[in-house]
């Protein structure tokens, strides 16, 4: 029986492990032999690293310049955080190795990229590794190994950056991003026009009270629309989104602490207002939902906002102020805008590739059993 090992973390964001299930869950259908274990990486580093993954969602939110210090730090100096990671994760990395016995290892994770290569050669291993970036076009040289057997990179722009690595271009591959199945057996028929109330969906719960807050108020105040927020886990904020804005704009606001079917919100919305995260950016594109984005976290997301606009997938806008006008360029003239960026988000999407990826890897895993 055919072995994976997937190397993924939930520490960081629900992210990795979207990535992670969608692959997984393909393999499964086409290859229901093989069995696949599935690690927090950050976990095989033990309290430390469960330290270092659980602070990366506090920085992001509340010290966005120190973890863009440390981000420009950790992508100059690389080959040192992989030989510190190695070291840190040796042991509980070789204990999983030698008893899971896996053919291939999948990392969804950069900081288990270059510090696993290197273990697996310091033990004559013969066990290659694949990577699955995470990221669109920031991508940090934590991710690359030359060593590694594949990297498939999600967008062109992430290949070149890859390629300035030193990564072979025979070892790189494109598809796009992987997303989970409930956003790929979608079919977008709707199409708006200004004579419809707008529904605007926002999901930016991490971000803070203020900036949600305030973005509700100014659609509500200025468009003849409904406007549903998606709070995730932020049950604070949901408390105070019901106290603020319900007894205002009744039936025009909903608000939603966490659901397990946002594929049904961004199906039925004709707007996304969001920060610029991968996967989320790439569910609302396979649902067809034009993007505003909303702001990036700094490093890895910083270039998420270049990605959309040259696709012309959505369009940008960190500032309160702009916001009304942002909104006037997709509705005006019957919606034309709005309605070519879902044409066109329609073209970008592919909804079979987490099964094509799927495909290669088990392909490329029977070469080496």
């Amino acid at each position: 029986m055919p072995r994976i090992l997937f190397i993924s973390s939930e520490l960081t964001g629900h992210g990795h492990k979207s990535i992670t299930e969608a692959i997984c869950n393909k393999i499964g259908v086409i290859s229901p032999d093989t069995e696949i274990k599935i690690i927090e990486g950050f976990d095989l580093a033990g309290r430390l690293g469960q330290v270092a993954g659980k602070s990366y969602i506090p920085l992001t939110i509340y010290a966005k310049p120190v973890w863009g210090v440390f981000y420009k730090l950790a992508s100059l100096k690389y080959d040192k955080i992989n030989n510190f990671t190695s070291k840190v994760i040796r042991k509980k990395f070789l204990d999983i190795i030698y008893s899971f016995k896996p053919d291939m290892i999948i990392s969804v994770h950069a900081a288990f990229v270059g510090s696993i290569v290197k273990i697996i050669q310091e033990e004559s291993l013969d066990i290659p590794v694949v990577t699955q970036i995470a990221d669109l076009i920031s991508i940090s040289p934590l991710w690359t190994d030359p060593n590694a057997m594949y990297t498939i990179c999600p967008t062109l722009e992430a290949v070149e950056r890859v390629k300035s690595y030193g990564v072979p271009e025979n070892r790189i591959m494109l598809f796009n991003l992987p997303v989970r199945d409930n956003f790929c057996q979608l079919k977008k028929e709707k199409y708006s026009s200004t004579n419809e109330k707008i529904t605007f969906l926002i999901m930016n719960g991490c971000e803070g009270n203020g900036h949600v807050k305030n973005t509700a108020e100014i659609l509500l105040s200025n468009f003849n629309c409904k406007v549903i927020i998606i709070t995730g886990r932020n049950e604070k904020l949901k408390k105070l989104l019901n106290l603020t804005l319900k007894s205002n704009y009744k039936d025009n606001i909903e608000i939603l602490g966490y659901v397990n079917n946002v594929e049904k919100y961004m199906i039925n919305s004709d707007v996304l207002i969001a920060r610029g995260s991968p996967n989320v950016l790439m569910e609302a594109i396979n649902c067809c939902l034009p993007i505003i984005v909303s702001g990036t976290f700094p490093g890895q997301e910083k270039e998420n906002p270049e990605f959309i606009l040259n696709n012309k997938l959505g369009l940008y806008c960190d500032n309160f102020k702009n916001l009304p006008s942002t909104v006037n360029q997709l509705i005006d003239n019957n919606c034309i805008l709005l309605n070519q960026i879902r044409q066109n988000q329609s073209n970008y999407r592919d909804l079979q590739v987490s099964e094509k990826i799927s495909k290669f890897i088990i392909d490329n895993l029977e070469k080496v059993i």
